[in-house]
């Protein structure tokens, strides 16, 4: 399961507000079983609650967008690792690794470019193939 914040303009000069972050259509490009679902920016405790629902089971890849400023993507992603398996997926200020859970791994991609995304499907590809 791919969990992604939906993107918000955060500055005058922030241009991602409201677009969409291509992971998980590359990666089902790719052949990979992808259900998505997003979360606001803050999420709140139904939010929350309804995302680990629905995350039950799964083994989760949790992308944050300055989730260090926006405690409810810290507490999903608390709530998720308590619960099973999950990747921090770091899309935006690296800061948020050192505030994720630390029982979970961590990527720092620190973007939502396209060149970024299509590098790190690459190395998950190449990890289940290795896998294989």
């Amino acid at each position: 399961m791919l969990i992604l914040p939906q993107q918000e303009q955060l500055t005058i000069a922030d241009n991602s507000g409201g677009n969409d972050i291509g992971l998980a259509a590359m990666l089902e490009a790719e052949g990979l079983s992808v259900q998505l679902q997003y979360c606001s920016m803050k999420p709140e405790a139904a939010e929350i609650a309804a995302l680990c629902a629905q995350a039950a089971g799964h083994v989760v890849i949790q992308g944050t967008l300055n989730a260090h400023l926006f405690s409810g993507q810290l507490q999903l992603a608390r709530q998720l690792a308590a619960a099973g398996p999950l990747l921090n997926l770091v899309l935006r200020n690296p800061y948020d690794d050192a505030y994720l859970p630390q029982n979970a791994g961590s990527i720092l991609l620190c973007s939502t470019s396209d060149y970024s995304l299509k590098a790190l499907v690459e190395v998950l590809i190449q990890g289940t193939e290795a896998a294989v």
